[in-house]
């Protein structure tokens, strides 16, 4: 046994090489200059660890925005941003409700390249500001807008700026300059929608994990492409939160 036996739903590697890694029983972190795995040692962050106001061990992400703020996102409940120290074991948080997005189940949020931070939620995406210790709503967005459905599961911004959202049933594009989004899916050669995660590559493709294989999307010729286990692929199905590109 190396690691606490937890469910893990994503990571992120903050300023000072320490791994946050989202759980199910609150938020685990690796410091990777010093891990030996012979003796491997943790930090574990929850609602009774001392000194930590942490509202929820139900993690479901973890995020660090331009600022190299870490930010974590809970499963119906709060969401906020590391402001204690670990040097001095100080596990404190400033949390934001969730009450102005459509759903508390809230899932992934981002910060684009404008500054504008987004989450994606069981029955929408949400727009928002926060400037410094202040939330603001900016907009909620669902099917009216050009959502191909309320059910976003993540949210990527490629080297363009341009943001693309995984969703329940298809992929989507937003467009800046009208305020809405396009879809593509099975008509468009996405056969399989159920969308969980998007990474980009170095030659202008985005990469899809589904419940279909992975896929690859080629954003000039906005043609796909599909790999499965016979490609050698691991398995048909992956999950939200597993997706990594390494620098």
């Amino acid at each position: 046994k190396v690691f606490p036996e937890y469910r893990c739903r994503g990571f992120v590697i903050d300023k000072h090489q320490n791994i946050w890694v989202a759980s199910g029983h609150g938020l685990v972190i690796i410091n990777s200059e010093t891990f030996q795995l012979e003796s491997p040692k943790f930090t574990e962050i929850q609602t009774n660890t001392p000194n930590s106001n942490l509202p929820s061990n139900n993690i479901r992400s973890v995020y660090k925005d331009h600022h190299n703020t870490i930010w974590f996102v809970t499963y119906n409940d709060k969401f906020g941003k590391f402001s204690g120290n670990l040097d001095m074991q100080n596990y404190q948080f400033k949390t934001f409700s969730t009450n102005d997005f459509p759903s508390q189940f809230t899932i992934a949020m981002l910060q684009d390249s404008f500054g504008t931070y987004w989450m994606t939620t069981q029955k929408g995406l949400s727009a928002f500001n926060i400037e410094g210790d202040t939330f603001s709503l900016i907009k909620n967005y669902d099917e009216t807008d050009g959502l191909i459905t309320k059910g976003v599961l993540s949210i990527f911004e490629d080297k363009d700026k341009t943001l693309w959202i995984a969703t329940r049933k298809g992929l989507c594009k937003y467009l800046r300059d009208t305020n809405t989004f396009t879809s593509y899916a099975k008509r468009q050669g996405l056969s399989n929608t159920f969308v969980y995660n998007i990474e980009e590559d170095n030659h202008d493709n985005l990469w899809l994990s589904t419940n279909g294989g992975l896929f690859r999307f080629h954003k000039p010729s906005e043609i796909f492409s599909n790999y499965n286990p016979k490609d050698g692929v691991q398995s048909t199905e992956f999950n939200l939160g597993a997706v990594y590109k390494n620098e």
